[in-house]
C-alpha cells in the first residue's frame, strides 16, 4: 500500500486517488486505487503500475496475486463472490480482448 502511495504521488499527484485494503478472505487482501475519472483512465493507471518494477518487484516471489480493473457497477458483484480468478478472467476478455 505504501508503494502505490509512493508511485500515486510520483506519477498521479493531481488526480487525488484514493487507496483503501479490503479483507477477502483469511488469505487475501486487496488494495483498491480509485476516484478515476473514466475507465479510460483507470486503464491508463493499469497500464502504468503494471509496469512499474517498484510496484511488483517483491511480490513475484510471493506468488499469488492479480492486479485489475473493476467498475464501480461490478464491484458490488465481485465483492458478493470474492472470486478474483473468475474476475480477472472477465477483466481480460471483457477491458483487453483477451481469452
Amino acid at each position: 500500500k505504501v508503494k502505490i502511495s509512493d508511485f500515486n504521488i510520483k506519477n498521479y499527484d493531481l488526480e487525488n486517488l484514493q487507496i483503501s485494503s479490503i479483507v477477502l478472505n483469511n488469505d487475501h487482501e486487496m488494495i483498491t486505487v480509485s476516484n478515476f475519472k473514466d475507465a479510460d483512465k483507470a486503464l491508463g493507471y493499469y497500464q502504468a503500475i503494471r509496469a512499474s518494477e517498484y510496484i511488483f518487484n517483491k511480490l513475484e516471489s510471493a506468488g499469488d496475486y492479480a492486479y485489475f480493473v473493476i467498475s464501480s457497477d461490478n464491484y458490488p458483484v465481485f465483492y458478493k463472490s470474492r472470486d478474483t480468478g473468475q474476475y480477472l478472467r472477465f477483466f481480460l476478455k471483457n477491458y483487453l480482448g483477451q481469452e
